[in-house]
């Protein structure tokens, strides 16, 4: 988050100093006329007091800059969102890679053939060879022993 803050801090005073140009709206000339409490009107349309013609004055100027900060905020927002999800993918797909070589290697490990020494019927063999080296040996020793 605090990326995020220090990001902002950056962008929005390098924005506000900037000199945006104004661009009227409606084009056209400016008719300021003063009429006073009961007076006709010398044309067709809304009529401000002073203090609500300079408020909205402020207002379309201020909203102006903001739309044109706002924009560039969420765009700088957007990119940095997109190149974290972008770490994140990556992140995620070392990770898939990492594990899947792991359990692969386990899957081959358990797959692995017995050596030929480590099977049934080795042990049985060197079992009942052993039986005979052993009953050998003792009809042998009980033969000289008579």
């Amino acid at each position: 988050m605090r990326p995020l803050a220090i990001l902002l801090l950056l962008i929005i005073p390098a924005n506000a100093s900037a000199q945006i140009p104004v661009v009227t709206f409606p084009p056209g000339e400016d008719r300021i006329v003063a009429v006073k409490k009961g007076d006709p009107t010398p044309y067709d349309g809304q009529l401000f007091d002073t203090n609500t013609a300079i408020r909205w004055g402020n207002w379309m100027q201020q909203y102006q800059v903001r739309l044109k900060l706002d924009v560039e905020t969420q765009k700088a927002l957007d990119a940095a969102q997109i190149s974290y999800l972008n770490e994140v993918i990556k992140l995620e797909r070392q990770r898939y890679t990492t594990v899947t070589d792991d359990y692969q290697k386990r899957i081959h490990a358990l797959e692995a053939p017995t050596p030929w020494y480590g099977t049934q019927t080795f042990s049985f063999v060197m079992g009942a060879l052993c039986m005979a080296g052993v009953f050998a040996l003792s009809a042998w020793a009980i033969g000289e022993a008579k």
